[in-house]
């Protein structure tokens, strides 16, 4: 399987995964509000609410993990 995820999503996923494993901080609460408003803004994501936050996240790292090409637009 072939797979190409843009930057807005993959900034966002790395905010998460800030948050996840480092815990809040200013800098990195900073990060995630701007790309995940960016996500929804930019890439058609909705409704931009935190509760799916986690969701989004984990789905763009499991159908990764399957991928057998990559890319990512920037």
């Amino acid at each position: 399987m072939a797979c190409r995820f843009g930057n807005t999503e993959l900034q966002t996923v790395v905010g998460y995964l800030k948050i996840k494993y480092k815990g809040h901080n200013e800098e990195d609460d900073v990060y995630l509000d701007k790309w995940f408003t960016r996500l929804g803004k930019d890439s058609g994501f909705f409704p931009v609410d935190y509760q799916y936050l986690k969701q989004f996240s984990e789905l763009i790292l499991n159908l990764g993990a399957n991928a057998d090409l990559l890319a990512m637009w920037h």
